[in-house]
């Protein structure tokens, strides 16, 4: 009766499926083959292990008789080398040959049941991937001969027959037509999957999440003066803010996510590439071993008919509410997300951009405009990236603060400018007192001298920290801030898509996170580490 239904079961099998079922067999009776040849050559090692040196018999072993010659004498020392490099590689013969046994297996289990394919996939990919970079390494050398060749356009050709008869059943689907059980969670769900599990695709969400924090962490060892960003690195660095916006896209089973993930990989692939080939230092063989995990991102969301199951949230174009306080706008509304979003990433904005208003200010003091001293050799004339959180706070401070106590003056007094000049007051009064106390905390002198400002010889200064001037100045830019730029912003954001929005979130957060890393976290690695990374790099 077994037999009858097994007789069935090939009787239903496609052409495909009964092609990936003797590629199995062959995979498996050549890895038997190696497997057997591996433990010969186990065997024979460990017989002349066991043997006197003088005694053994050289030609028991192929290899080192062709070594030998009348011109080279073996000593002991030197066959006791050999016979155990010889053993380490007929026991790592023997790991290849298992290997081949268990993709044929997988394969074979595959071609019968088509729900199961998917490990056999994997390998495959993984398997064509390395042969194909054996191709790559073989043309890049010389002195070839027909039999190395022939074993390598072979190890090439049964990987690459595997991977298209597994994607090709997959893609037609033949565990439906055969009335099979849906997919591989369960046959509850109507296209076979749990739209709750994202299987693989969580793993690449973890991998996004772990290169974010590694990187991050990575620039936080770079010494100014000791490192310079190449392009393969900015590169790289683009790469970390698309990582977070990937994690984003999958977190929320955007659809969107599939063209995104494919057209990076594609991005990475041919820029990485063209880059190489234009400086003149293109490897094939380096070069699709850099390029594998993208190959391997584009593989399998250009197949995988888990991610089209899955992935089916549309990325609306809903709107961020508008933000409406009966007749007129207000936009300070804390018990929002929106309203913290935007506050966050003004943050990050305005540190940086607070680096370049820092910057034409001491321009006009350089010229002449306005009084004070500045200094060339300043940070402020470098590392335009550079962030100065002091302006990201006072940022904060304007929303928080400065921008309620503007519309509450505006309820209060009706009478013109009124309000736009007790606001003027207020935050120059505010904006002094934020400088005042950072300055007390982190601008203390050292040997007399104050390492960050010093307005001792300014007009109407109180320590040398805060001064007349620069307390006007900063209360006119607050004012600005909370009549025109702040309320000019939200009013943008409240145009973009709530989508749109968290992804320029993300991208602005990431972005901060990579540049604060880079320039204001210097974690000194002791030397004994550093040496111990060379060697390591070097022995590998």
């Amino acid at each position: 009766m077994h037999n009858g239904f097994a007789q069935i079961e090939r009787n239903l099998m496609s052409p495909r499926r009964k092609a990936l079922s003797i590629l199995s067999w062959i995979t498996i009776i050549f890895g038997v083959a190696v497997f057997a040849f591996a433990c010969v050559m186990i065997g024979i090692s460990a017989s002349f292990i066991s043997s006197t040196p003088t005694g053994a018999d050289l030609s028991l072993l192929p290899d080192l008789t062709a070594i030998g010659s009348s011109e080279t004498e073996f000593d002991g020392s030197m066959l006791g080398a050999l016979v155990a490099v010889t053993l380490l590689f007929g026991i790592f013969i023997a790991l290849v040959g298992i290997v081949y046994i268990v993709i044929g297996i997988l394969g074979r289990r595959g071609a019968k049941d088509p729900r199961k394919i998917v490990p056999f996939m994997a390998v495959a990919t993984v398997g064509l991937l390395l042969a194909t970079c054996d191709l790559f390494a073989l043309a890049s050398t010389t002195g070839l001969d027909a039999t190395t060749i022939a074993v390598s356009l072979l190890s090439f050709f049964f990987p690459a027959l595997g991977v298209y008869l597994a994607y090709s059943i997959r893609l037609r689907r033949e565990d439906v037509a055969q009335g099979a059980p849906l997919g591989p969670d369960s046959d509850e769900f109507e296209n076979g999957f749990n739209p709750r599990k994202l299987g693989f695709m969580r793993v690449l969400q973890v991998m996004f999440a772990l290169n974010i924090v590694i990187s991050v962490l990575y620039l936080t060892t770079l010494i100014k003066g000791n490192y310079e960003l190449d392009f393969n690195e900015l590169l790289n660095l683009f790469n970390v803010i698309a990582d977070g916006v990937l994690f984003w896209f999958l977190w929320q089973r955007y659809r969107t996510t599939r063209w995104v993930a494919m057209g990076l990989s594609t991005f990475n692939i041919v820029v990485g590439s063209g880059y190489h080939l234009a400086t003149g230092v293109f490897d094939p063989t380096v070069q699709l071993f850099l390029c594998m995990g993208d190959i391997i991102v584009l593989i399998y969301f250009a197949t995988s008919r888990r991610v089209q199951t899955v992935l089916t949230v549309p990325f609306s174009a809903e709107r961020v509410e508008k933000r409406l306080d009966a007749a007129k706008e207000s936009f300070y509304n804390p018990r929002t997300w929106a309203f913290w979003r935007s506050l966050i990433m003004y943050f990050c904005l305005f540190s940086i951009v607070g680096h370049w208003m820092e910057a034409a200010f001491c321009l006009l003091i350089k010229y002449g405009i306005v009084p004070g001293i500045y200094d060339p050799n300043s940070q402020i004339w470098s590392d335009w990236l550079y962030p100065f959180p002091v302006y990201g706070f006072g940022t904060v401070a304007c929303a928080l603060i400065l921008y309620p106590i503007k519309n509450w003056l505006q309820r209060r007094i009706h009478n013109g400018w009124g309000p736009v000049i007790v606001s003027f007051i207020v935050n120059t009064l505010v904006c002094s007192a934020i400088e005042l106390a950072l300055g007390l905390l982190q601008n203390q002198p050292v040997n007399g001298v104050y390492p960050l400002w010093d307005y001792s010889n300014m007009f109407c200064n109180f320590m040398g920290q805060i001064c007349l001037q620069n307390s006007l100045a900063f209360g006119a830019v607050a004012t600005l801030m909370t009549w025109i730029v702040y309320p000019g912003l939200e009013k943008l954001m409240g145009k973009l898509p709530n989508n749109v929005a968290n992804v320029v979130f993300i991208v602005v957060i990431v972005f901060f996170a990579i540049v604060f890393s880079l320039y204001c976290v210097n974690v000194v690695v002791p030397d004994f580490i550093g040496e111990a990374a060379m060697d390591a790099a070097t022995a590998a």
